[in-house]
């Protein structure tokens, strides 16, 4: 090989280790730009999660849905709440070709700060749009009525569990994943979560909206109370 042919080549590799470096520049300011919007995100989050927290404790103000006056039981159950803790991960360059879904993950929490247990807790989460209803996270299933799409658990110290008769079918239609725990009670001063679920909706290149709400359920509160927030993904 001439010395001229080996200068190309030696130009040729510098200018490919270049680029490939200019590359890997280009992605990592990406993802460092995609860990900085999160960190807000989420430092937004905990400080709506703090003041919704003072709500619920604050007998004054605390939202009471449906609790009659007269009972002094049911005024005592103002402190049992509930409230999302999330992240929401989307495509980088949102477009028809891209295969990249948005991913939400999260915990859902219940919180009793009430001076009377809930007892028999149940919780639904409903989506907007029953079409793009999904959920995967620590659930014992029915496997002869959901498929592979969900992740199943072992049962461990607390573990989720689908009601009876509940379907993938029927989720198609309502938008709703109705959970029990195995736990018979929430005591006062404590806390109980369906933790480290995800929701993966496949964006197909055109704008959606899709809100997820929460509830809770117990003998104590069987007219359900809403969570304090709720999962809001929009997507133009």
């Amino acid at each position: 090989m001439s010395n001229t042919s080996k200068e190309r080549s030696t130009l040729n590799q510098d200018i490919q280790l270049e680029q490939k470096l200019l590359h890997y520049r280009s992605e990592l300011k990406k993802f460092q730009r995609i860990i900085h919007l999160q960190k807000k995100k989420l430092t937004s989050q905990e400080e709506e999660l703090n003041s919704l927290k003072h709500t619920a404790n604050n007998p004054t103000i605390a939202q009471r849905p449906n609790l009659p006056s007269n009972q002094s039981i049911g005024e005592s159950l103002a402190g049992i709440y509930a409230y999302f803790a999330y992240s929401t991960l989307f495509p980088a360059n949102p477009s028809e070709d891209t295969d990249e879904p948005c991913l939400v993950q999260g915990n859902f929490i219940i919180r009793n700060d009430a001076s009377h247990p809930l007892t028999n807790p149940l919780v639904c989460l409903t989506f907007s749009k029953p079409e793009l209803a999904n959920l995967s996270g620590k659930i014992n299933q029915n496997k002869k009525n959901y498929g592979s799409e969900y992740v199943t658990s072992d049962e461990d110290e607390l573990a989720w569990n689908y009601l009876e008769n509940h379907s993938l079918k029927k989720v198609r239609e309502s938008g709703e994943y109705w959970l029990r725990p195995n736990k018979a009670q929430l005591l006062t001063k404590e806390d109980m979560a369906f933790n480290h679920f995800e929701v993966v909706l496949p964006f197909r290149g055109s704008p959606f909206s899709m809100q997820i709400n929460g509830y809770i359920y117990g003998e104590e509160i069987p007219e359900g109370r809403r969570a304090l927030n709720s999962i809001i993904c929009n997507i133009t």
